[in-house]
């Protein structure tokens, strides 16, 4: 998780647009320039909390594979997410979110402060600091990314398999050992059961002499 970390934290030092990777579960796995408007307002107040989530269920049963799938949160700000797929398995999914495709309206953020018992100055200042970008723009980068996250999958499915051809070979190579070990060991015994029997009967035919 560390180089992916590495990863996003260059990409939104490039783009500014937060991102981030959550489980299967809808946990989060990695997030990276999330807006405080989300993180000390939307997120940490129960209400609200609570339509966040309302939110992420929706768009998390919208996700269709290889494509990406957008919606507007109900508190008013853009997501973006496509699933990370594995073996034909929804492993995790991308998301960009927490900007908007037009100047957002103040007045009705302001009546959200006031619902919500927010720092109104606080609060409109952290939404005036998230993203507003096109849609073209977002198209772009998630087209990238889920080309890029197809490589992933396809690399680290095929590194799986290399390593477990390789444990196959090992597992091979010691039984295979293991067997050589123990035939040379039953050689030695017939050898040696064999010799002692030879020096039994030059022994009788000495006596009979």
């Amino acid at each position: 998780l560390n180089k992916l970390r590495e990863l996003m934290a260059a990409f939104y030092r490039a783009f500014r647009i937060p991102h981030s990777i959550s489980d299967a579960d809808g946990e989060w796995l990695v997030a990276e320039g999330w807006e405080d408007c989300c993180t000390k307002f939307f997120r940490v107040h129960p209400e609200s909390e609570a339509i966040c989530r309302r939110s992420d269920a929706r768009i998390v049963g919208l996700l269709k594979p290889n494509v990406h799938t957008c919606d507007t949160c109900d508190h008013g700000l853009e997501h973006v997410g496509a699933p990370i797929v594995v073996n034909g398995q929804h492993v995790a999914t991308f998301w960009l979110g927490q900007f908007f495709y037009s100047p957002p309206d103040l007045d009705f953020y302001r009546r959200y402060a006031t619902r919500f018992g927010y720092s109104e100055a606080e609060f409109l200042e952290a939404i005036s600091h998230c993203q507003v970008t096109t849609r073209e723009e977002i198209d772009r980068m998630m087209d990238y990314f889920i080309k890029f996250c197809a490589y992933l999958a396809e690399a680290g499915i095929q590194h799986h398999q290399v390593l477990k051809k390789e444990a196959e070979i090992r597992g091979l190579n010691a039984n295979l050992e293991q067997t050589v070990i123990n035939r040379t060991r039953e050689l030695e015994k017939a050898k040696d059961t064999a010799e002692a029997a030879n020096r039994a009967k030059s022994v009788f035919l000495a006596n009979m002499s």
